[in-house]
């Protein structure tokens, strides 16, 4: 149902792993802020669902297979060569340098926080360093926008974006694979990780993720 009042076909936007690469289902990841939340763009299978904003950091696949994390006004000219992207608030890092709002995070209010205004909540992240062929995925608790895009950058991540927030919502969930098929899901990198049974391989998510598989 993400974003609401997309006009795009159910068929291109199904929210569930395809049958076809169930057996090679590694993880799922959460994806980025619901529209009502900042209106990020978002485009799949060709279709844009929601149309992407300048200032937003992106990120995307290239339909060569490499994936690009950035702000938009410096990826828009190469638009037609992603096959996907999707837009979050501001890069927490570009270029290998923090967002400088970070340093007034309560003032600047880019980056959410919960419902009474504490910003030391569950937060995700995406991003990519000096070899293109690595990707990383960083998920962190009682931490501010700040905070984690310190620890992405000591990490040596040179572009990174915040894709979600809150303990609901940020999502890192490995799948066992059973004899009979029956995927087991677990979340091995924080205690109290919601991992949902039957979510995304069996039943439809309402909201947009990410899924890893092998090759």
């Amino acid at each position: 149902t993400e974003p609401e009042g997309s006009s795009a076909p159910v068929e291109k936007r199904p929210g569930i792993v395809p049958a076809a690469d169930l057996a090679s289902l590694v993880a799922v990841t959460n994806g980025g802020f619901k529209k009502r939340h900042g209106g990020h763009g978002i485009a799949v299978a060709g279709e844009t669902l929601l149309e992407p904003k300048a200032e937003f950091c992106t990120f995307a696949k290239t339909k060569s297979g490499g994936y690009r994390v950035g702000t938009w006004s410096g990826m828009a000219a190469q638009a037609n060569d992603l096959s996907w992207f999707r837009q979050t608030p501001p890069c927490l890092v570009e270029g290998g340098t923090k967002n400088p709002d970070l340093a007034n995070e309560y003032k600047a209010k880019k980056w959410g926080g919960a419902e009474d205004g504490n910003k030391e909540i569950r937060r995700s992240a995406i991003g990519v360093g000096p070899d293109p062929g690595i990707l990383y995925f960083a998920i962190g608790d009682y931490t501010t926008a700040e905070w984690l895009a310190d620890g992405l950058a000591a990490a040596g991540i040179t572009t990174a974006a915040e894709l979600d927030i809150n303990y609901s919502y940020t999502r890192f969930i490995v799948y066992e694979h059973g004899a009979e098929g029956e995927l087991k899901a677990t979340s091995p990198l924080l205690k109290d990780l919601k991992a949902p049974r039957r979510e995304y391989w069996k039943e439809a998510s309402e909201r947009d993720f990410f899924y890893l598989k092998w090759r």
